[in-house]
């Protein structure tokens, strides 16, 4: 079963493939200098289904802090790259698919926040057999 720490490390992993030039932090720290990512898990939801099985709901906040010199053009082509690059994530051997994304500039920084949606069956929980049977036979006349 994928793990919400399998899911910040596939998305994580996914930056690093693709942008392997800038640095990726978990986590927002001050005084950093771009370029630079931030990877933040916002919130996940599960919601039960049928028996055994479940919605998972993984939203992350992807913070682009470009560097010094970068214009906007150049944020327009890291947000591009990001809608293209992370629709597909590959999560413990499976290929999860983004529901929805979108991004908007916050106080002036690039956010781009995404919703990966999935379901997950637990595993059955295993039950005692019966240990012995007796049984008796009766013939009627």
């Amino acid at each position: 079963m994928i793990t919400i720490n399998d899911m910040r490390k596939a998305v994580m992993a996914t930056l690093k493939t693709y942008f392997s030039s800038i640095t990726i932090y978990e986590e927002q720290k001050q005084g950093v200098e771009g370029p630079c990512f931030f990877v933040k898990l916002l919130s996940t939801k599960q919601i039960r289904e049928i028996n055994r099985r479940y919605k998972r709901s993984h939203s992350f906040d992807i913070t682009y802090l470009p560097g010094s010199a970068s214009t906007m053009d150049e944020v327009d082509v890291i947000a591009e790259q990001l809608y293209r690059y992370l629709e597909y994530i590959e999560v413990s051997g499976s290929l999860i698919h983004a529901l929805s994304m979108r991004h908007e500039i916050i106080e002036g920084i690039f956010h781009i926040f995404i919703d990966y949606d999935f379901y997950v069956v637990k595993e059955k929980s295993i039950q005692v057999k019966m240990q012995k049977l007796e049984q008796e036979e009766f013939v009627h006349d």
